[in-house]
C-alpha cells in the first residue's frame, strides 16, 4: 500500500512539473499567438477590399448592359451589349466566389471573432443582400437583359442592392483592433485559469484511477446493450456469426420472420444450413477473408425453410463481443431486383434487335434512342442520329397541318398513330406505319417513343397491284375497269 501511495505522488509530481512547463509555454506564445491574430486582420481587410472592388465592378457592367441595350440595335450596339454581359456575368461569378470564400475564412477562423461578433454581424447582412436580393437579380439581368427596366429598375437594384452590400472596412478596423487588445488580456486570465483547471483534474485523474477503470468497464457494457437494442431492432434479418465455426450466435427478429425458423432453431444452425451456394470449406474461407479485410458484401443463394431459395446480399462488418471477433451480417433480400434486371435485359435485346422502327426523344424532340431496325430503315448509325431531331428524315411530303396536328395530339400526352413518309440517309424514300407514345412524369411530356413497322414494300406492292388493275398490261392503256372507277 506504501509503494502504491508513493508511486501515486510521484506520478503526481512528474505531471506538476509537465503542468509548469506547459504553462510557460503557453505564457509566450498564447492560445492563439497575436501574429496570428494580426495576420487574421489584414488578410479580412485584404478579402473584404477585394469584395468591395468586385461589386463595384457590377455597378459598372450592369451600367454597360442596360445603357447598350437602350441603344438602336446595329452590328456595334450588339457587340458591345454582348461584350458588356460577358463581362457582368463573369464579375457576378467572381464576386459570388468572393462572398464564398470570405463566408469559409471567417468560419474557418471564428476563434479569432469569438468575443467580437459584430464583424461576423457585418458580413452575414452583407452576404443575406446578395445571396437574397442582388445574386438573383443580377442573374435575371444577364438571362434577360432585353426585358429589363432602364431607368425604375436599374435605380432601386443599385439603391436598395449593391450599395448596401458594401462592407464597412472602418468599422472592422476599429473593431480588430478593439478585439486584438482585449483578446491579449482575456488569454492571459484564460490561461492562468486554465492551468487551475488542469492541476485539479489531474490530481483527480491520478486519485481515482481506479475508480476510472471501473467507470470504463460500465460504460463498455451500456454500449453493448446499446448495440444490442440496435441489433434486435434492425429492420433487415441480421445476424452474428462465429467467423471459425460459422454459427449463429444471435438473430435478430427480422431475420426469424424472413427465414421461417424460431430463434432457438437458428441458434443451433450454421451459414452452411441455410447456404446454397457454397460447400463449408469455400463459406470458412470467405468468412476468414472477409475478416482479415474488415468487412465486405458478396452475393448468396439463401434457402428458406419452407424451401424457397432467396437471392440475398450480405453487408458484413467485424464486431467485438465479449473479447471476441465476430461477424454483423445484415441480409438484404436482392431476388427481385435480379428478376427485374433480367427482364429488363430480355426486354432491352428484344428491341434493340427488333427490325421494327423504335426512336426515344427528349420533350425538344431531340433523339436520345435509336434501335437496330431504325439504322436499318433510315440508313443512319446510331451514332449519327443521338442528339439530332427527326427532321433529319424529312422528306417534304407532309403538309404543315399534319405536323400541326401531330403537335396538338402528342403535347396533351396523347397517342398518335399515323402513316410517316420519310427520307433514307441515301436520299431514297421509306413508309412507316408509326405510333407516337408520349411518356408523362409529373403530369408533364419527358419523352416521346416512336414505334413503327415498315411498309414501303407493301405500299409499293399495292399501288403496282392497283395499276395492273385499272391499265391494260401489253397496251399500258386504260382498261374497262379504269372507266368504270
Amino acid at each position: 500500500m506504501i509503494f502504491k501511495n508513493n508511486a501515486i505522488y510521484l506520478i503526481e509530481g512528474l505531471f506538476l512539473i509537465i503542468t509548469v512547463l506547459i504553462v510557460a509555454i503557453l505564457f509566450f506564445t498564447g492560445p492563439i499567438p497575436v501574429k496570428n491574430i494580426t495576420a487574421f486582420n489584414s488578410n479580412l481587410l485584404l478579402k473584404i477590399t477585394e469584395l468591395n472592388k468586385d461589386i463595384r465592378h457590377i455597378k459598372r457592367g450592369t451600367d454597360k448592359v442596360i445603357y447598350y441595350g437602350a441603344l438602336k440595335p446595329s452590328p456595334s450596339q450588339k457587340i458591345h451589349f454582348k461584350q458588356a454581359l460577358n463581362s457582368l456575368e463573369q464579375s457576378l461569378k467572381r464576386t459570388d466566389k468572393q462572398y464564398k470564400e470570405l463566408d469559409g475564412f471567417i468560419k474557418k477562423n471564428s476563434a479569432f471573432l469569438k468575443y467580437d461578433s459584430q464583424i461576423t454581424v457585418y458580413f452575414n447582412k452583407s452576404y443575406f443582400k446578395w445571396k437574397n436580393i442582388s445574386r438573383p437579380i443580377l442573374k435575371i439581368i444577364v438571362k434577360h437583359p432585353k426585358y429589363i427596366s432602364s431607368r425604375i429598375s436599374y435605380k432601386l437594384f443599385l439603391k436598395h442592392t449593391l450599395y448596401l452590400s458594401h462592407l464597412p472596412t472602418a468599422n472592422i478596423i476599429k473593431d480588430t483592433k478593439l478585439y486584438s487588445g482585449r483578446f491579449i488580456n482575456i488569454a492571459i486570465y484564460t490561461m492562468i485559469a486554465g492551468v487551475i483547471i488542469i492541476l485539479f483534474l489531474g490530481i483527480l485523474f491520478f486519485r481515482y484511477l481506479n475508480k476510472n477503470k471501473f467507470l470504463k468497464m460500465e460504460t463498455l457494457l451500456k454500449n453493448e446493450q446499446r448495440f444490442k437494442s440496435f441489433f434486435y431492432n434492425l429492420p433487415l434479418p441480421s445476424f452474428i456469426i462465429d467467423i471459425e465455426s460459422g454459427l449463429f450466435m444471435d438473430a435478430n427478429d427480422a431475420a426469424v420472420q424472413f427465414y421461417g425458423y424460431s430463434r432457438d432453431e437458428l441458434l443451433n444452425m450454421s451459414v452452411a444450413e441455410i447456404n446454397v451456394s457454397n460447400t463449408s470449406q469455400e463459406l470458412k474461407i470467405f468468412r476468414r477473408t472477409i475478416a482479415a479485410k474488415g468487412g465486405g458484401t458478396t452475393t448468396f443463394k439463401h434457402k428458406l425453410k419452407n424451401g424457397e431459395i432467396k437471392i440475398v446480399q450480405p453487408h458484413i462488418a467485424i464486431i467485438t463481443l465479449n473479447n471476441k471477433q465476430c461477424l454483423l451480417t445484415i441480409i438484404l433480400d436482392i431476388t427481385e431486383k435480379i428478376a427485374n434486371e433480367k427482364w429488363m435485359h430480355i426486354l432491352y435485346t428484344a428491341i434493340e434487335n427488333s427490325p421494327d422502327w423504335m426512336i426515344v426523344t427528349d420533350n425538344l424532340g431531340n433523339i436520345t434512342y435509336a434501335n437496330k431496325g431504325a439504322e436499318d430503315i433510315s440508313g443512319y448509325k446510331k451514332e449519327e442520329l443521338i442528339g439530332k431531331n427527326p427532321n433529319i428524315f424529312k422528306s417534304g411530303l407532309l403538309d404543315p397541318e399534319f405536323y400541326k396536328t401531330f403537335w396538338n395530339t402528342t403535347n396533351p400526352g396523347e397517342i398518335f398513330k399515323s402513316i410517316l413518309i420519310g427520307r433514307r440517309k441515301t436520299g431514297e424514300l421509306f413508309t412507316l406505319n408509326a405510333t407516337v407514345v408520349p411518356v408523362k412524369k409529373d403530369s408533364k411530356v419527358i419523352n416521346f417513343v416512336a414505334i413503327a413497322k415498315d411498309i414501303t414494300q407493301e405500299k409499293t406492292l399495292g399501288e403496282e397491284l392497283r395499276y395492273i388493275s385499272l391499265y391494260d398490261p401489253l397496251t399500258k392503256l386504260p382498261n374497262r375497269s379504269f372507266f368504270i372507277s
